[in-house]
């Protein structure tokens, strides 16, 4: 009875073993791909390669509801660096963004971006778009009332020329005046200006 119990004991072991390779065997990869191509694919030489820059300009007002004020800026943009391309069985593409800023806010608000630099990783979500997940932390200051938010986690990449990057719906308040909504909320994509063509394949 042991060596039976012994025997189904390794034999449970092998086919958890077995499941463990074949899921990672089938685990996707992502890649960044300066051509739109016909699959989901990213054809030779087209991928967006390690030290590569990133660079995202603000589309139209960024607009941020806090309850203390409806925050709207101008301009805004940042700026990074692929630091792994990605590729491998799930593998996603790893980046470092910098020098995220705002500017012309209204309502006297000022909108100051902490923690930099920022760790990213680009997955890919089906039909050439993805997902692009980092944690910046935002401080509002209006009339000298200020709210803390972060968990900026993850925003949509739509692939194209010029590829757009959505931010989440909410902002998730970790500290500040009494008046701060909790959740915040912020609207106003991104274009990826580099590189000026962009899909998010799944290698």
């Amino acid at each position: 009875m042991a060596r039976f119990v012994v025997r189904m004991g390794i034999a449970a072991l092998a086919v958890v073993g077995a499941l463990t390779v074949l899921g990672a065997g089938t685990a996707s990869a992502t890649k960044l791909c300066t051509v739109e191509g016909l699959t989901k694919t990213c054809p030779a030489g087209q991928e967006v390669k390690a030290t590569a820059a990133l660079k995202f300009s603000l589309k139209m007002p960024a607009q941020f509801s806090i309850k203390i004020a409806l925050v709207e800026c101008q301009t805004s943009s940042f700026e990074g660096e692929v630091t792994n391309a990605g590729g491998g069985a799930g593998v996603p593409v790893k980046a470092t963004l910098k020098n995220l800023a705002f500017g012309k806010c209204n309502n006297n608000c000022s909108v100051t971006p902490m923690g930099s630099p920022w760790s990213a990783t680009f997955e890919g979500s089906g039909n050439r778009d993805g997902d692009m997940t980092w944690s910046p932390s935002l401080e509002f200051n209006c009339n000298g009332t200020k709210c803390f938010y972060s968990d900026l986690v993850k925003f949509a990449v739509k692939g194209g020329f010029p590829a757009t990057l959505e931010p989440g719906p909410e902002l998730t308040m970790t500290g500040g005046d009494k008046g701060c909504a909790n959740p915040g909320s912020w609207s106003g994509d991104y274009s990826i200006t580099t590189p000026m063509d962009l899909w998010v394949t799944e290698k």
